[in-house]
């Protein structure tokens, strides 16, 4: 496919593959976009296997690229019935035995939902439960960058260290962060 030269296009893939073939999978879409199209990882997962899916969120961290993973409800509608998901019953609120703990567990993490620059990296370890993120900062954006910290994460709060910028809004595990030049 040729690429888009459209300003408001993705490149948007799928990555069903072993964890040892995903990289290379990664690889080549970075080919395909050729650097000139932002990736959108939209399906991925689809697993009882959550050390798979956090491989491929590993991934997509590094390379930069944002993601959703698949399947939010397995009822049959749009896929196999009984595919793994993250809700059991769409209609009912996503809480209690209704959610897969496991699931939920792969795929709540912090990151950054607006960057005031151009992302350098980003990384996550759910060890030491910490979000690395680097930027440049573009000295024509105002608005600050902000970073989400989900309470499943950071049940009892979050401590945050800036470099090159300041906290200018902690509220309800949304961090924002205002660049003071690097």
């Amino acid at each position: 496919m040729p690429r888009l030269n459209d300003p408001h296009a993705v490149y948007d893939w799928h990555l069903y593959v072993a964890p040892n073939r995903q990289a290379s999978l990664f690889e080549r879409a970075a080919e395909q976009a050729g650097g000139k199209e932002p990736q959108f990882l939209t399906e991925f997962g689809s697993t009882v296997d959550t050390s798979t899916i956090v491989h491929a969120e590993d991934l997509a961290d590094r390379h930069l690229i944002g993601w959703m993973e698949w399947t939010y409800s397995s009822t049959g509608s749009t896929n196999t019935a009984g595919t793994p998901s993250l809700v059991n019953d769409p209609h009912r609120p996503p809480t209690g035995t209704n959610v897969s703990r496991a699931q939920l567990n792969a795929v709540v993490r912090p990151y950054a939902s607006a960057i005031a620059g151009l992302p350098t990296s980003s990384s996550y370890n759910p060890t030491t439960r910490t979000l690395k993120l680097h930027y440049r900062h573009t000295g024509s954006v105002t608005a600050p960058t902000v970073i989400m910290a989900p309470k499943l994460i950071y049940p009892h709060g979050h401590h945050v260290t800036v470099y090159g910028g300041r906290v200018v809004g902690d509220h309800n595990g949304v961090i924002a962060v205002h660049s003071t030049g690097t």
